[in-house]
């Protein structure tokens, strides 16, 4: 049975340089860096305050003896401006690097060996010069031979704009056997309007189609249009964020002979969608993706019909159809505060649902207990893990890593590259400070 552009409805946002309609694309941002913010430890919610645990103690529930076992206790230190620079536990320590823009630019492992930390593995990231996505990932692994870091994989993604900035082709490689190899090549056309047109993702292993859009109406966008899911109407891609479609055309190649049509509304300014995808007439897919909050809470229903497929004939037959809930609350730090899902379908049904209960400091605000629980089969909640915060080092006298107002500037030209501020030639370019871009007129 073969499932058909299934739409992700995780709460991650690519970050953009500008967009048409702020409101969303800001909420769903803010959003992202409070959860980013929890998983790598509870900071303070308001202004430029930022409370970051220096301990992090980790239990786990033993049913046997019905109390808290310790699993390991995390010592972490913070750059003087509060990003995270090391966790270190009795078995391993992660190191992290960043660029000028706050964005990771490496991620080391080592593990101990029962005297000291040895290197394990390394990532490092690079990233688009206009936009925050990632265009390069490099990982290597420690040569205790050799006593260097070693290549073990390299992927990236060439980003090629046009005289106008907008981009009209992103192409990924990866590495495979020492070199470098083409995958998966998006390219985007754009009407004399500036906006885009259509939208075609190949994949070069076989040199075919895999998605194709035509006939797009845009209810926002900004022409930094980032494919992340080649063969799929991703949320990310298409209906979050700064570039979002209101109708289209969609050319399936492998599974649909006719297009499937897209519409999809955008009924408040917090990031909620509800799309519908129909063929011949019928609906096959709806999404209802509601944001709660500017915390990211979110409820969700998906309906999805199932087919089954012959590639030799290209017969479709329907095969039932299934549908799936989902709902999710965050607090201000991002840490989750109860999950639901549930899915039925023909063949089967399950439900789903855990809390956190996070106990506060009575005068700071910040988290000090986070005990996950979930609901068993008998409708009793039960204990799984616990996380005890402690420690707290204070930057309230840092500014807050999102400000824009000490961050340094960066101008760009219109096809994306880097130039020098102080030797602007007359023309049009983009002046950036933090995460906000302007149209800069030199005449």
């Amino acid at each position: 049975m073969k499932k058909f552009l299934l739409i992700c409805t995780a709460l991650a946002c690519t970050m953009t340089l500008q967009a048409a309609d702020n409101t969303p694309a800001e909420l769903k941002a803010k959003s992202e860096k409070r959860m980013e913010a929890a998983r790598k430890g509870p900071r303070h919610a308001t202004g430029s305050e930022k409370w970051l645990p220096g301990t992090i103690a980790t239990y786990f529930w033993n049913y046997d003896e019905q109390d808290w076992n310790l699993y390991e206790t995390e010592k972490r230190t913070y750059f003087a401006n509060g990003l995270l620079e090391t966790q270190e536990s009795s078995s391993n320590k992660t190191t992290y690097t960043y660029n000028e823009r706050g964005l990771e630019s490496s991620v080391t492992y080592s593990f101990f060996d029962g005297e000291k930390y040895v290197n394990s593995s390394k990532s490092e990231y690079g990233y688009d010069s206009r936009i925050d996505v990632e265009t390069e990932y490099k990982s290597f692994f420690w040569d205790e031979e050799e006593n260097k870091w070693s290549l073990n994989g390299d992927d990236k993604n060439v980003i090629t704009r046009n005289e106008a900035g907008n981009i009209t082709k992103v192409e990924q490689y990866s590495s495979y056997s020492g070199e470098m190899t083409l995958g998966e090549v998006s390219e985007i056309k754009y009407g004399s309007d500036g906006k885009a047109t259509e939208i075609t993702n190949t994949d070069t292993d076989d040199n075919e189609i895999e998605l194709q859009l035509k006939d797009i109406v845009w209810q926002n966008t900004n022409g930094q249009i980032f494919i992340t899911d080649y063969n799929d109407l991703d949320a990310e891609d298409y209906f979050e964020g700064a570039n979002r479609i209101k109708s289209a055309t969609a050319t399936v190649y492998d599974s649909f002979k006719e297009p499937v049509y897209i519409t999809a509304e955008y009924p408040d300014n917090k990031g909620s969608y509800k799309v519908q995808l129909t063929y011949n007439g019928k609906l096959i897919y709806s999404m209802d993706y509601t944001v709660l909050d500017s915390y990211g809470s979110y409820s969700s229903e998906e309906y999805e019909v199932d087919f089954d497929y012959n590639e030799e004939t290209g017969a479709l037959t329907e095969d039932g159809e299934s549908r799936y809930k989902e709902a999710a609350t965050y607090d201000a730090y991002g840490i989750m505060t109860s999950y639901m899902s549930s899915s039925v379908s023909d063949d089967y049904s399950y439900t789903r649902e855990e809390k956190n209960e996070v106990t506060y400091d009575s005068t700071y605000g910040y988290p000090t207990e986070v005990i996950s629980m979930w609901l068993n089969e008998e409708g009793v909640w039960e204990h799984n893990s616990r996380k005890v915060y402690s420690d707290y080092k204070d930057f309230s006298s840092v500014a807050a890593i999102e400000s824009a107002d000490d961050a340094p500037v960066q101008y760009f030209n219109l096809n994306g590259m880097p130039v020098d501020g102080n030797k602007l030639a007359p023309g049009i370019y983009i002046r950036r400070q933090g995460n906000k871009a302007t149209k800069l007129i030199v005449r």
